[in-house]
């Protein structure tokens, strides 16, 4: 019997996102600052996405 542990549960939900249309990059291939918390061009980029699932 497998158990459903956070690795299992995080894949669940990136898979989740993409399915969604939502683009996964690993955290190591991000290009941001170690103290950046937020990539600040992805909020941007995704705006739009955003708010064309919420009109539809």
């Amino acid at each position: 019997m497998s158990s459903f542990n956070e690795a299992a549960l995080e894949q669940a939900i990136i898979q989740l996102l993409e399915q969604q249309g939502y683009p996964y990059t690993p955290g190591g291939e991000l290009e941001r600052a170690p103290n950046e918390v937020l990539i600040q061009e992805d909020l941007r980029r995704g705006e739009g996405h955003a708010e064309a699932r919420v009109r539809s």
